[in-house]
């Protein structure tokens, strides 16, 4: 099983907008995953394979305005995903608290 990459780092690899990328999934040239119905994800090495057949440039200048979005999807992917077991350690935490303080 290969790895799956977000639509940002999928973007930052072809060199395109994030916009574009979804049009390419859209049109069938690239096989696209949602996760959790929300989250669209791609291949590592289908990408690899649509960009060696397009022969796309890679992106210039693009770094830090992509790389900051990167971290936001990723702390936020975590926290939607993990979000029940977050709620559920505080909840034993503040209870456990509770009944060795008095």
């Amino acid at each position: 099983m290969g790895k799956f990459i977000t639509l940002t780092e999928a973007a930052k690899i072809l060199g395109r907008a994030e916009e574009e990328v979804v049009k390419i999934a859209e049109r069938g040239e690239l096989t696209a995953y949602r996760i959790g119905g929300n989250f669209l994800r791609f291949k590592l090495e289908d990408i690899e394979n649509y960009k060696r057949k397009k022969d796309t440039p890679l992106p210039e200048g693009r770094g830090k305005e992509v790389a900051d979005y990167f971290w936001r999807e990723r702390i936020y992917d975590f926290f939607y995903y993990y979000d029940f077991y977050i709620i559920i350690i505080l909840l034993i935490i503040i209870l456990l608290i509770i009944v060795f303080r008095f």
